[in-house]
């Protein structure tokens, strides 16, 4: 019961960042519901989270709905969002003012429910065009966000930062990666972005060439690889005294100021997070920077 719980929390944690990351500039209000019915005399506890995403500046909302595996409850979901939809508009209320003329735009109890529904799932157990149809007859849009949506968003992104590290800080390399990863940030990760029989040398060059920034894991194993790591660091620094830019991202594991200063005046003149903040504190530094663009 335990696990099944951490399960459904990491589950949602992750959905919620992949909402935020497509709604983050709006309004997000989100009610945990878990719903409990009877089929073919079994009874079954789902357990979802609807979420409202409102637009306050234009007078529209969408919803949101969470849930981990979708079966027989969807015929719920059109009652569920009625309800919400009415909650919210009786418990919250926003009023949007003109920044120059202290005049009134807008009241949130008149915003205007698009009918669109975001569906976010890993696992669909009854047929998509089942549920389009049954959405369609309550006078909802069905928008699938499902894991094969998100397979193609994957591929079709570029990379937000390229990880340039030694081989043997591949533990923590792996482990930021996947920290990063959870909050839809597209790392070039040679783990992950190498195939069998791929040229290594062509596809690290496009991985510097694509990434918008470039985390520069600086340990001593780092500091003393005159191959790879070197290499990849030298074009990264040429690419950023081109683009005039800072691309630069250091994360400091086990270093001295002595250790970098003796590596390199430019890496030294770089502002670094260092990983005895802990690894969470490094990825949230990160995002901070990417969220920046």
């Amino acid at each position: 019961m335990e696990n099944n719980v951490i399960q459904i929390k990491n589950f949602l944690e992750i959905m919620m960042d992949r909402l935020f990351y497509e709604w983050g500039q709006f309004l997000i209000i989100h009610k945990d519901i878990s719903l409990q019915y009877i089929y073919k005399k079994d009874f079954y506890e789902k357990n979802c989270r609807v979420v409202i995403i409102q637009n306050n500046t234009e007078n529209y909302q969408h919803i949101a709905i969470i849930v981990q595996e979708i079966s027989e409850e969807y015929v719920f979901f059109p009652q569920m969002i009625k309800e919400f939809i009415i909650e919210i508009k009786d418990s919250i209320e926003i009023i949007t003012k003109n920044h120059y003329e202290n005049i009134e735009e807008f009241h949130s109890k008149k915003l205007i429910f698009t009918g669109n529904v975001y569906l976010y799932t890993n696992s669909l157990k009854v047929s998509e065009d089942i549920l389009r149809e049954y959405f369609q007859k309550n006078d909802l849009f069905l928008i699938l966000r499902d894991e094969a949506y998100w397979d193609k968003f994957w591929g079709r992104k570029n990379p937000d930062a390229f990880m340039c590290y030694d081989s043997r800080d591949r533990e923590f390399a792996r482990s930021l990666y996947n920290l990063l990863s959870k909050r839809l940030v597209k790392i070039w990760y040679d783990e992950f972005s190498l195939k069998m029989g791929d040229s290594i040398i062509k596809k690290i060059d496009q991985g510097l060439q694509l990434c918008k920034y470039a985390i520069i894991i600086v340990s001593k194993n780092f500091l003393s690889n005159v191959k790879w790591a070197e290499r990849e660091f030298r074009s990264l620094l040429h690419r950023e005294i081109r683009e005039n830019r800072k691309l630069i991202l250091p994360v400091w594991v086990d270093v001295s100021e002595e250790d970098v200063l003796r590596y390199s005046l430019s890496l030294i003149d770089k502002y670094a997070v260092n990983a005895s903040e802990g690894i969470e504190a490094v990825a949230e530094n990160i995002i901070k920077v990417l969220k920046e663009d």
